[in-house]
């Protein structure tokens, strides 16, 4: 071992003296170096090789490598590479081929040789890590298609050919998948537009004129190039015969995934940021249409996809884009609902979902429109039209829970109150078990000014059709509408809430009920209430707290009070909560003018709280400096 060693030291001895002799480093930093490649290569002849054996040395070398780059840009130095980096490069391009040879499994040491390849432009050695990870490793897609996006990419091999080849040879290793066929159709994209914009520099034409062919006119050119430049800017320029492949790989593709909506789509959004390939994209709509006539998924796609790069279009294409939108919007809810005699056949679940699920989107895409456009001229006409939808969709029950919340948010700021309301109530006979729209009927009922006992009656049909669990906030706004209208009825709505066996339930309402009795008769009331309720289990240390505060902020606190409230609570939280303690010593030292005090805190704390508690409860005493006296 100690030869194979020293044999190693011995073949760097030409570049330590190179980096001396350049004066990159100074005789005793060479030394270092020596030293440290000495232990790093012990380490590697160690019986039982490990990753981080390698890695270690793998970085050392590497910032070895920075640091003179660093220097000789500092020095001006621009010679002596050869020696001295291609060396280290060599020698991290050796152990990263041992270490990806004996954990060949592991790709991320693959991806780690081949991104240090690429920083130091070793290009050509890319390739060859490419070829052989693929050969062990060609189950993974996605290196299949890393390696054809470097070898066609200018900054890689630059070479369209080898990608392309790299993307069928994966095509026939995977035939099932999604990812190579998207790379395949985005590359021949790609590629499709580097030739025409070569063309169009060049100025080559599409078709080459014949010897027979009469020569033009210039008033006739220039009718021409004019009505080509509109259909360049248009996206509409036909360049049939450089998108072929393209457009091969696009149809072979839908053979091999059939009724596959999500990759259709997928197909679809990378051909539609390529302005050149409009001919291919009316091809897929018009597919996408025909083949999921019934998907609403694919009819919220299709409307969407208009308004793609909507802020930077012109006002007028705007617009346009957003009619389109609207258009396709309505043309897939029809397809989606079919007519009425179809609808009338078909009553399954899932063609009820769909169409739901239709109308979900066809509204949501009317009011991301009308945000759009809501400071243009349309805007008027847009809320109109969206306003029409929502009737027809709540008068079929296909509006979602969602767009009933925000139908009534809509209607009551353009100051529709009445409107609102009865929507509000038609939502809570659609989703009867819905805790957030019953509070917002109980709301409007309240803004109509409807007796206490009316809102109470409603509140308790409420309560029989949605579950305890989600119910507080409906039972908040009620106390909260009756502690201002009538105390009488107040008291047995609160002992109802805090008695509930539902936890979710009676906590808030205990620490409600305090924070109303303090705020209503002070300081007196609050104590009666509190030991009332804290002999009702559950009870949460959150409302131990806010007696607390309450005690704390008399003019005179009663110590001994505010200790037995500490007490009570570190009985119910003491192992589990440190902020209880942390609280109680703070309170001994700033309100109780007893340190000592604080310190006998500090030393039951660290009895009583759970072992994994303990390390955290010391720094934050050390932190807020609570220090036991």
């Amino acid at each position: 071992m100690a030869e194979y060693v020293h044999q190693r030291l011995e073949e760097m001895l030409p570049e330590l003296e190179e980096m001396t002799r350049t004066e990159l480093f100074t005789p005793e930093e060479t030394k270092v170096i020596l030293k440290k490649r000495e232990a790093l290569e012990y380490r590697l002849q160690q019986h039982t090789k490990t990753k981080s054996s390698y890695l270690n040395y793998i970085e050392y070398e590497r910032k070895l490598l920075e640091l003179i780059f660093m220097r000789k840009k500092q020095y001006g130095i621009d010679y002596g590479e050869k020696e001295i980096e291609n060396s280290i490069k060599n020698r991290i391009n050796k152990l990263f081929w041992l270490l990806t040879t004996r954990f060949s499994e592991d790709v991320s040491l693959w991806e780690m040789h081949i991104d240090f390849c690429k920083e130091t432009r070793q290009l050509n050695t890319v390739t060859r890590l490419y070829n052989k990870i693929l050969r062990i490793h060609s189950h993974r897609e996605d290196i299949w298609v890393k390696a054809a996006q470097f070898e066609r990419s200018p900054d890689g091999s630059g070479n369209p050919e080898a990608a392309r080849e790299l993307l069928l040879m994966g095509q026939r290793v995977m035939p099932d998948s999604e990812i190579i066929y998207l790379e395949m159709y985005q590359m021949e994209l790609d590629l499709a537009r580097t030739i025409i914009k070569r063309k169009k520099v060049l100025k080559i034409s599409e078709v080459a004129e014949t010897p027979e062919k009469k020569e033009e006119t210039p008033k006739k050119k220039k009718k021409k190039a004019k009505k080509s430049e509109k259909m360049d800017v248009d996206n509409e320029t036909p360049f049939c015969e450089e998108l072929k492949v393209a457009q091969i790989v696009y149809r072979k593709s839908l053979e091999i995934f059939p009724n596959n909506p999500d990759f259709h789509l997928k197909l679809l959004n990378i051909c539609s940021k390529f302005k050149y390939a409009s001919s291919q994209l009316a091809e897929m709509i018009a597919s996408l249409k025909t083949t999921y006539q019934d998907n609403p998924k694919v009819w919220n796609a299709l409307a969407l996809c208009h308004l793609n790069k909507y802020k930077k279009m012109m006002t007028v294409q705007q617009k346009q884009a957003a009619d389109r939108c609207l258009a396709t919007f309505k043309e897939g809810l029809e397809a989606v609902q079919g007519d009425k005699q179809s609808q009338q056949h078909n009553t399954s679940e899932k063609k009820a979902a769909m169409t739901q699920s239709m109308w979900s989107y066809c509204l949501w895409g009317h009011l991301n429109v009308l945000d759009l456009r809501h400071d243009n001229e349309d805007a008027a006409e847009i809320l109109a039209s969206t306003l029409d939808l929502f009737q027809q969709a709540m008068e079929a029950d296909m509006l979602s829970l969602e767009l009933y919340e925000k139908l009534i948010k809509m209607l009551t700021d353009m100051g529709l109150s009445e409107d609102s309301a009865v929507v509000a109530e038609k939502a809570v006979k659609s989703y009867p078990s819905s805790a957030s729209l019953w509070q917002i009927y109980l709301s409007k009922m309240v803004e109509r000014g409807v007796a206490v006992d009316d809102v109470i009656k409603t509140f308790r049909s409420a309560m029989r059709k949605i579950t305890e669990e989600d119910s507080w906030h409906v039972w908040q706004f009620v106390l909260n509408f009756v502690s201002v209208k009538d105390n009488s009825a107040l008291e047995s709505l609160l002992e109802e809430a805090c008695r509930s066996v539902t936890p979710e339930v009676s906590k808030p309402a205990k620490e409600w009920s305090l924070d109303f009795a303090f705020r209503q008769a002070g300081i007196k009331k609050a104590r009666q209430v509190y030991r009332t309720l804290k002999c009702m289990r559950p009870i949460t240390v959150e409302f131990y707290h806010r007696y607390i505060i309450m005690e704390n902020s008399q003019l005179e606190p009663k110590i001994d009070l505010i200790r037995a409230a500490f007490e009570e609570a570190l009985v119910e939280f003491g192992q589990v909560d440190q902020e209880v303690w942390l609280n109680y010593m703070d309170m001994e030292r700033k309100i109780a003018k007893d340190a000592p005090k604080a310190g006998v805190v500090h030393q039951r704390a660290l009895k009583s709280l759970n072992p994994a508690l303990k390390e955290n409860f010391n720094r934050t005493i050390t932190l807020v400096g609570l220090t036991a006296a």
